[in-house]
């Protein structure tokens, strides 16, 4: 009876050793995988902060994107799911070799031992490949991520020569034709110029012209105003007719008056106009002999100052 009680508790002691042992490796895997998960978490920060930048950069170079990859079912990732399924079975085994553990009644030592369960062996190497797989994969990511980053930094350091260049060719050709357009402007200004000038010289030399007209008009209005105080021009031609037999052109005219009055300024056109003025109010006749035109009195008789009404030319 002695014997059979302490086997019982050796059984007791032995069940309870692997229990704690169980139990403690199930604690220190799932720590693990906690620290592990962590690490994962982490990883997958830092990849999906490279993704965002590398996606960012495919826009701005106007490439297609992949399709990326299924995400994990239930919003929870797949190593963490295993994590559980690597985790979960040894306590549960170990729970369950606790409660179908038939309790010993007469059966002996050597039965009871052989009867024991096996210990197991703790997760440890499991967890172990697992995490060298996880940093396997992440350092290639990383690697891959890199690799990426560096292509994509060639092709925008490449993309952003080619536009500078272009862009100071631009500029240089913009450059030469503005230098073209101002040289054109600076000509049509000179041309401009030029052209104002001889046309001022031409208004300048016309106003002269046109001054000196006009001043020689007024000297001879002077004249002949000053020249009111005698007889009346119209008395004038009519005297140098009256005094001949013939007929006398406008020059004749002229030369017997300033033959007659020395003193006074006799101009052919004057003369030429006072004898128009003799025929048009009937006093002189004008006659032609081929292409020149003479002057006579209508009467022997000479035109006196009243009749004349002292015309001025």
């Amino acid at each position: 009876m002695n014997t059979t009680g302490s086997n019982v508790t050796r059984v007791k002691d032995e069940y309870a050793e692997q229990i704690a042992g169980d139990l403690a490796a199930n604690q220190t895997a799932q720590e693990q995988r906690r620290t592990e998960l962590q690490r994962l978490h982490q990883e997958i920060g830092e990849l999906e902060e490279s993704e965002k930048v590398l996606l960012r950069m495919q826009d701005a170079l106007g490439i297609a994107a992949e399709p990326a990859s299924a995400p994990a079912p239930a919003g929870q990732p797949a190593a963490k799911r295993s994590v559980k399924q690597a985790a979960v079975p040894s306590a549960r085994s170990a729970a369950g070799g606790a409660k179908k553990t038939p309790a010993p009644t007469t059966t002996t030592a050597a039965t009871a031992a052989a009867k024991a369960p096996r210990t197991r062996k703790p997760a440890g190497p499991a967890a172990a490949v697992l995490k060298a797989k996880t940093t396997d994969t992440a350092a290639v990511a990383k690697d891959k991520t890199t690799d990426t980053a560096a292509v994509l930094k060639d092709k925008t350091t490449d993309t952003a020569a080619v536009l500078k260049a272009k862009t100071t060719d631009t500029a240089a050709v913009v450059k030469d034709k503005t230098t073209v357009v101002k040289d054109k402007t600076a000509g049509a200004a000179a041309v401009l110029k030029a052209k104002t000038t001889g046309a001022a010289a031409v208004v300048k030399d016309k106003t002269t012209d046109t001054a000196a007209v006009l001043k020689d008009k007024t000297a001879g209005a002077a004249a002949v105003k000053g020249e009111t105080a005698g007889p009346s021009w119209l008395e004038l031609v009519t005297a140098a007719l009256a005094g001949g037999k013939e007929p006398r052109s406008a020059a004749e005219v002229t030369e017997a008056v300033s033959a007659a009055h020395p003193g006074r300024k006799v101009q052919a056109a004057v003369v030429r106009n006072t004898l128009e003025q003799g025929v048009a109010r009937g006093l002189l006749e004008r006659s032609k002999q081929g292409r020149s035109v003479y002057y006579s009195p209508t009467s022997p008789a000479p035109v006196t100052a009243a009749a004349a009404g002292r015309t001025q030319p």
